[in-house]
């Protein structure tokens, strides 16, 4: 009903719709464009929801049409009076979820269209034009009306519509809550731009490319999920400029994956994007992220480089487990695994692997160094052996 309140100030006529009854809801906002008049969710065959009663007094309603499960049970008497909160009487005509008997009801002719996914109700409805009246139906619809079964007794009253409001932009997720309020700004005569689930106006291409190049006086946030955006009003004004990223929208993430070239444009020695000119730079990278575009979803986190191979010799990465310390030859001390080895006690422990004896550049053993084994001038140890 916020649609309702923001777009209409008064409405001699309006339709309403069972909540849960997708063809009634459907059909009624079919006849809501057609009529130009709000469509209002909250009413079944035996009465209608207070608040409706409410903006029904604030509109200054006097007959209501009700489609489908919302229209008066068999028996009540379509047309009898019902009462409004100011205790005026409210005229009822109930008319079936049928396009025939609509069509019969409105005095006009409503064309076909394909049956509407389950997923599509509210992108149908953004899509009604008020001057090419539509009967819109769902895809698991039930057979057609016998002749002159669900038509009405009553006759509608003329309906003055007022200007269309061809100045306001009315933004919708696509939540199927939001499809009475979508099918009142048709009927008013706004657009309406479904937004997919966004709520952030610079992620959606299409929002920007609207609202740069649409005249929009008033933007209209439809649904609590707008509500929540923090700063809504400063990111339609960027939005607003029109201005894109490479690749559409005007934020990086979520749904985007960055691939670039590290280095500096006036040298090579610092990276891949100083290797060639700036706009042949631009070209590479290109290159290298068009691989990455064929995805519909891209992975959430992923880095791709472009470097040259390393010179480095590979390291050896076969060994699956920390090798224990071994004992040396000599049977005193140990020595840590990784270390080449003892030069007098022919002992390796490099993997678990016994070599020959090193030259002196490499270091003794525990056992040899604390067994008084003179130290030569040279700086080697002497050739006195562990015993």
């Amino acid at each position: 009903m916020s649609a309702s309140r923001a777009l209409f100030e008064g409405s001699g006529v309006v339709v309403l719709a069972a909540e849960g009854d997708r063809a009634g809801m459907l059909l009624g906002a079919s006849a809501a464009v057609a009529l130009g008049v709000p469509l209002l969710i909250g009413a079944d065959g035996d009465g209608v929801a207070e608040p409706v009663l409410a903006e029904l007094d604030r509109l200054g309603t006097t007959t209501v049409l009700a489609v489908g499960d919302a229209a008066p049970a068999p028996g009540s008497g379509s047309g009898s009076p019902s009462s409004s909160p100011s205790g005026e009487d409210l005229r009822v005509i109930g008319v079936a979820a049928d396009p025939g008997a609509l069509a019969e009801v409105l005095g006009r002719d409503l064309a076909e269209t394909e049956p509407v996914a389950e997923d599509a109700d509210v992108a149908a409805v953004a899509a009604l034009d008020p001057a090419e009246p539509a009967a819109l139906r769902p895809e698991d619809g039930g057979a057609a009306q016998e002749d002159g079964e669900g038509i009405a007794d009553g006759e509608l009253p003329g309906v003055e519509g007022g200007e269309p409001l061809e100045s306001t932009l009315v933004l919708a997720t696509g939540d199927p809550d939001g499809l009475a309020g979508v099918a009142t700004a048709r009927a008013a005569g706004a657009r309406v731009l479904v937004t997919d689930g966004a709520t952030d106006p610079r992620a959606s291409e299409e929002l920007i490319s609207a609202l740069a190049e649409d005249d929009a006086e008033h933007v209209v946030a439809l649904g609590a999920a707008f509500g929540e955006e923090a700063g809504l009003d400063w990111k339609l004004e960027t939005a607003a400029t029109g201005t894109q990223l490479p690749g559409g929208g005007q934020v990086l993430f979520p749904g985007k994956m960055l691939v670039a070239l590290y280095g500096h444009p006036g040298t090579g020695a610092l990276g891949v994007m100083g290797e060639q000119p700036l706009e042949a730079a631009i070209e590479r990278a290109r290159a290298h992220a068009a691989p990455t575009s064929r995805s519909s979803t891209p992975p959430s986190c992923r880095r791709s480089r472009s470097s040259p191979p390393s010179r480095r010799r590979p390291r050896d990465r076969t060994a699956t487990t920390r090798p224990r310390p071994t004992r040396s030859s000599c049977g005193r001390g140990s020595r840590r695994p990784g270390r080449r080895g003892c030069t007098w006690c022919s002992t390796s422990s490099r993997a678990g692997r016994t070599s020959s004896p090193r030259p002196s550049s490499t270091a003794p053993c525990w056992s040899c160094r604390t067994s008084g084994s003179p130290w030569t001038p040279n700086g080697g140890w002497g050739r006195t052996r562990c015993t």
